[in-house]
């Protein structure tokens, strides 16, 4: 994997208007002052954002594409423990000047709006807005792993592999999940055969379309059935905080 700061393609100013819903929710006049610090940036798939015990030197606000979070110990493969995408933000332990032991690495090619992390601390301690929303973001990004680590738990693999696309769709905001079976069984901490038998059960079921590193929400309500609760309690949280 390379990192953010490997990335082939460079960052440029940018002068548009944001896409990352963070960003978009602030006020015109407090975004013109976090503008000129902001730079767009290609974000390839497999690209570290932030690494493990590393302190972040910058923050992405992901204008598209799919970031996983994820732990692990030094005798295991990392596991996912939550997904970023265009609702929120990597790197906001920059706000704080320490380190976290977690990972976001790119797993759905896409964009992103970088900052480095003072300015970025000095934004917020300008920005009511910014500081509301990055708490409301680290609130919904806490609870979101709580959750996942009780899905692990108590459920079963179909209802965690459907977990698992749905929240998928609402990050990309697209039927289409360019992902293979292997990255999903990897985040989820199960085999990719049993992935791949899973997901040939929901296409007969009529829920997903699935091709060549790449899985369509065919018929989302199917899928909805086919999931847990965790699902439903994440999406509402994240409803309720940005509204």
């Amino acid at each position: 994997m390379e990192t953010a700061q490997n990335r082939a393609a460079p960052a440029h100013p940018f002068d548009g208007t944001p896409r990352n819903r963070i960003l978009a929710a602030l006020p015109p006049n407090e975004f013109e002052r976090i503008r000129p610090h902001l730079t767009h940036a290609v974000v390839r798939r497999s690209t570290i954002l932030q690494d493990f015990d590393v302190a972040p030197d910058r923050v992405f606000f992901i204008e598209s594409g799919l970031a996983s979070l994820q732990v692990h110990t030094d005798s295991d493969r990392p596991v996912e423990v939550g997904m970023v995408g265009r609702k929120s933000l990597v790197g906001a332990s920059a706000a704080l000047g320490g380190h976290v032991p977690l990972r976001a690495v790119m797993q759905v090619a896409g964009e992103a709006l970088t900052i480095s992390a003072k300015p970025f601390r000095s934004a917020l301690s300008r920005s009511p807005t910014l500081l509301q929303l990055l708490l409301n973001d680290l609130h919904s990004t806490t609870m979101q792993s709580s959750q996942l680590v009780l899905c692990s738990a108590r459920h079963e693999a179909e209802q965690r592999i459907a977990r698992w696309l749905l929240l998928a769709q609402d990050w990309l905001e697209a039927d289409q999940v360019p992902i293979t079976h292997e990255v999903i069984g990897s985040n989820l901490g199960m085999r990719r055969a049993g992935v791949t038998e899973v997901l040939s059960r929901f296409e007969q079921a009529g829920a997903v379309r699935t091709e060549r590193a790449c899985i369509t929400v065919v018929d989302r309500e199917e899928l909805q059935k086919l999931s847990c609760d965790c699902y439903r309690v994440i999406s509402r949280e994240y409803a309720r905080l940005f509204k």
